[in-house]
């Protein structure tokens, strides 16, 4: 988890985590797993500390080096 510039009344997080394909990431959002994390996304605490439902952001390796 990546805590980013303050703005007006609001912090920027993010979080990031690298998969080894996309399919391997689709696949866990529909998972047992996942829902359990999420459950309590909605509740008011946790709605409270939001501006609005997460936003995703995807990207894909173009350049490797090693």
């Amino acid at each position: 988890m990546l805590k980013g510039p303050e703005g007006d009344g609001y912090r920027l997080f993010s979080s990031h985590v690298i998969w080894d394909r996309r399919e391997d990431f689709e696949a866990w959002t529909k998972s047992e797993q996942f829902r359990d994390v999420h459950k309590n996304a909605g509740n008011s605490k946790t709605k409270s500390a939001l501006m609005g439902p997460p936003q995703f952001e995807g990207f894909e390796t173009v350049l490797h080096q090693g």
